[in-house]
């Protein structure tokens, strides 16, 4: 039989329905006598973006062949022309296109519905019809050897399309990218769980945020459109600081103690370096938990140095030389912008905050015509709301606040 070896590519998830569909035709092949297909998987590799995982795989057929002659291709008569299903591989002569309703065998023209073109070991090319096949292939069944050949024409002409598609729950998303992009939408807008978000309408997981930036964009809108665009731009992963810290919570995670199956599962994604959508909430929360951590050890880092007291008297309005240290924005069920927690110390290190929703900006906030810089110092005037206690450190509440240079 003529071996027929044709590699493709197809996605990584096609796979098992692929080999399923082997097998279910190397059964009729063992009734027919004929030598079954085979499948072997040679590389396996990620493409694209989202990245598809696809598996380079060759499928080897062989064609029924006896005393030298092999099958090469099906043909279909019409008006037209002739319809050509060749073996793939087998480049199959012109003149077959428009050899009509003809045997090169007995010589006759017959009307049939199909033909069959043979070749022999030595290249020559035969069109020959169904009876006079049994020449060809010998006696016992030539043409259950012609189905199976078709058979073989058909599977191997349709693995590109039956199986060469893919669709969003194929793709797998970097977790270095997933990482920093959930770093940016917590630095911006805080941290919303699944409960808080169930609990509290108009609230958006930071999951989700995070997965509408990887995820195809939105057809049909070009409002929809412009929205995604921004929300990319916003949150994507193209970021230097991100892609930094999420270096810094991979290596974070393999210091960890195996100790829970949350720590083992992020181990597993980490040392695949590729997730699929549905363990983007685990990587979000690492991230929170990362920042936390991170945040904490900084915190407790900095207070030993500092002073911490709480400022002024609770009502009354004053007016202080504040160094301007970090803001955070949380989502509100007020507003769609949310609010923003800016946070302020005096010359001393003494901690003041401020909640409002009177900035602009993400990474960059600014205050009516007034673009405030981390480090830099400012006049604020505001009243004092409260005092309260965020890990170990004293906090002044500030409200209705004017920041001026």
């Amino acid at each position: 039989m003529t071996e027929v070896e044709t590699k493709f590519d197809i996605p990584e998830i096609n796979l098992v329905s692929l080999q399923t569909k082997i097998t279910k035709l190397n059964k009729r092949a063992v009734k027919l006598g004929c030598e079954p297909i085979t499948l072997e998987v040679l590389e396996e590799y990620f493409e694209g973006t989202p990245a598809i995982k696809y598996a380079k795989v060759e499928v080897i057929g062989k064609a029924p062949q006896y005393n030298g002659w092999s099958f090469a291709a099906k043909l279909d008569p019409t008006e037209a022309g002739n319809l050509i299903r060749a073996i793939p591989g087998i480049q199959i002569p012109e003149k077959y296109k428009t050899s009509g309703n003809y045997c090169d065998h007995c010589k006759m023209h017959r009307d049939r519905k199909t033909y069959y073109i043979l070749q022999n070991e030595a290249g020559t090319f035969c069109q020959v019809g169904k009876n006079c096949l049994k020449d060809f292939l010998g006696h016992t069944s030539p043409q259950a050897m012609a189905n199976w050949a078709q058979v073989i024409i058909e599977f191997l002409g349709s693995i590109g399309s039956d199986y060469g598609s893919s669709n969003t729950s194929d793709a797998h998303y970097k977790v270095k990218d997933v990482l920093a992009s959930a770093i940016r939408v917590i630095r911006t807008k805080g941290f919303t769980s699944t409960a808080a978000a169930r609990d509290h309408e108009g609230l958006t997981t930071t999951s989700d945020e995070v997965s509408y930036v990887f995820f195809n964009p939105p057809k049909g809108s070009s409002k929809l459109m412009e929205m995604w665009r921004n929300h990319v731009e916003r949150f994507g992963p193209a970021n230097e600081a991100a892609q930094a810290n999420a270096t810094d919570i991979m290596t974070w995670i393999e210091n960890q103690e195996n100790n829970s199956d949350y720590i083992h599962n992020l181990k597993v994604v980490n040392e695949l370096g590729w997730i699929k959508w549905k363990e983007f909430g685990l990587l979000v929360s690492v991230a929170w938990v990362w920042m936390k951590e991170a945040e904490k050890a900084e915190y407790q880092r900095k207070s030993k140095e500092k002073a911490n007291d709480y400022l002024g008297e609770k009502g009354k309005r004053e007016t202080w030389e504040l160094t301007y240290v970090g803001h955070r924005w949380f989502d509100s069920q007020y507003n769609d912008k949310g609010t923003c927690m800016i946070k302020f110390e005096d010359a001393k290190g003494n901690s003041v905050v401020w909640w409002t929703s009177a900035v602009e900006g993400d990474d960059t906030l600014t205050y009516k015509d007034l673009k405030m810089i981390e480090g830099d110092t400012y006049t604020v005037k505001g009243t004092v709301k409260d005092f309260r206690e965020y890990k170990g450190r004293n906090q002044t509440i500030m409200a209705r606040c004017a920041v001026g240079k």
